[in-house]
C-alpha cells in the first residue's frame, strides 16, 4: 500500500517523543519513501496531461464524452499518497529538529556537550551515531547563530541560560523573606500601602534573602566582565575552544575570557573564583 513506510517513520517519532530521546536517523527508509514519491510524482505528470486533455476537449466539444472517472479517481489517489509521503517526511524530521534545538539550548549552546554528553545523566555517550551527516551539520549552523547572538549580549546575561533556577530550602520554619529594607525605604513603602504595617521576618526566624539564595552549582550566572578567573578542578589535556586548546591542571588558575570557557565551566571542569 502507499505511504506503508512513510507512516513507520510517523511511528518512530512518535516512540521518540513519549521516551524523550533521540534514536538513530533511519536513513533507509527515508529514502525509501522519498524514492516512493518520486515515483508517484512520475506517474502524476503523464495523468494530469491526460485529464487536462480530456477537459480541454470537454470544453471545446459539447458531444465529447466527459472526463474518465477512473483516470480521475487514480489521479486523486496519486496526488494524496504523494500529500501524505511528504507530511510523514516532515513530521519525523521536525520531530527531531524540535529534540535537538531543546538539548543545544539546556546545554548553553555547547555543541561539544550535545553531542557528547548524556542530557540527563552526565554520563558520556556520543549521540553522533544517531545522526544524519544533514542533522550534524545543522547542528553546527544553530549552534554558530547562537554563539553569534549570545555574543551580542555577552556582557549583560547569558541568554542560553534557564529562568528557572530552584533555590535551597530556608532553614528553620521554611520561609523566605526579602532582607530588611532600611528605615527610610521602610517609611516609604508603608506610606506607598496606605499606611498598612509591613510583615517581616521576626525575630525567632533570621531573614533570607531570596536573591542570596544557593543555586545550581553549574549555574553561568552573568557576567561582570569580558574575563573571568577560574580554577579547574581536573586534569585535561588538547581541550578544544573557540580560540584554540587548553591544557588544564586540577588546583590551576586562569584568567580568560568568559566565552571561551563557558562550556568548561558548565560541565564542571573549571569553577570560577569570586
Amino acid at each position: 500500500m502507499f505511504s506503508d513506510q512513510a507512516l513507520q517513520l510517523v511511528h518512530e517519532a512518535r516512540l521518540s517523543r513519549s521516551t524523550g530521546s533521540l534514536r538513530p536517523y533511519l536513513d533507509d527508509l527515508v529514502r525509501a519513501v522519498i524514492s516512493e514519491t518520486n515515483q508517484l510524482h512520475a506517474q502524476l505528470v503523464p495523468l494530469a496531461a491526460a485529464a487536462r486533455e480530456q477537459q480541454e476537449r470537454a470544453a471545446a466539444d459539447p458531444d465529447a464524452p466527459p472526463t474518465d472517472p477512473a483516470l480521475a479517481a487514480k489521479l486523486v489517489t496519486y496526488h494524496l499518497a504523494v500529500y501524505r509521503n511528504k507530511r510523514c517526511l516532515l513530521v519525523y524530521h521536525n520531530q527531531r529538529i524540535e529534540w535537538l534545538t531543546s538539548r543545544v539550548w539546556s546545554k548553553a549552546g555547547a555543541i561539544s556537550l550535545v553531542l557528547d554528553q548524556d542530557a540527563d545523566t552526565g554520563i558520556r555517550a556520543s549521540i553522533r551515531p544517531l545522526l544524519a551527516p544533514a542533522e550534524v551539520e545543522w547542528l553546527r549552523s544553530y549552534t554558530g547563530l547562537i554563539s553569534m547572538y549570545k555574543d551580542t549580549y555577552l556582557d549583560v546575561l547569558d541568554v542560553t541560560l534557564p529562568l528557572s533556577l530552584k533555590t535551597a530550602p530556608a532553614p528553620n520554619d521554611g520561609r523566605i523573606v526579602v532582607n530588611a529594607p532600611p528605615p527610610q525605604k521602610r517609611d516609604e513603602a508603608r506610606e506607598a500601602l496606605g499606611g498598612a504595617p509591613l510583615h517581616l521576618a521576626g525575630a525567632g526566624a533570621p531573614a533570607i534573602s531570596v536573591y542570596a539564595a544557593q543555586t545550581p552549582a553549574n549555574a553561568i550566572h552573568p557576567p561582570n566582565d569580558i574575563m573571568i578567573s577560574v580554577v579547574a578542578t581536573r586534569d585535561a589535556r588538547n581541550v578544544e575552544t573557540e580560540r584554540g586548546t587548553m591544557h588544564l591542571h586540577a588546583g590551576e588558575h586562569l584568567r580568560v575570557r568568559r566565552d571561551e570557557v563557558d562550556a568548561l565551566l558548565l560541565r564542571g571542569w573549571l569553577k570560577a573564583i569570586d
